[in-house]
């Protein structure tokens, strides 16, 4: 069973997750994981993080490949799109 806080008058904070308040595993890296927001949170960050990498990824690529003197201005536009971000 859940304890519940009701905070302040039981000196514990609302953020506090409920792993640490039973103190279930409070002591093991993945219980910070167990708190479903915060795994979301993590989750989608990862996604992310990997979206931003994809894309580094495939500009360069694109450079590298398509560096002759007929693709100058097509460069010229990807830079600046990759720059106004």
């Amino acid at each position: 069973m859940t304890r519940r806080a009701n905070w302040p008058s039981q000196g514990v904070s609302p953020f506090e997750s409920t792993v640490t308040q039973r103190g279930e595993g409070a002591d093991s890296a993945s219980a910070p994981l167990r708190n479903r927001l915060y795994r979301n949170l993590f989750i989608a960050q990862f996604v992310s993080n990997v979206g931003t990498w994809m894309q580094s990824v495939a500009a360069q690529w694109f450079l590298v490949e398509s560096h002759t003197a007929d693709s100058t201005p097509t460069m010229q536009y990807f830079i600046a799109l990759r720059l106004s971000r």
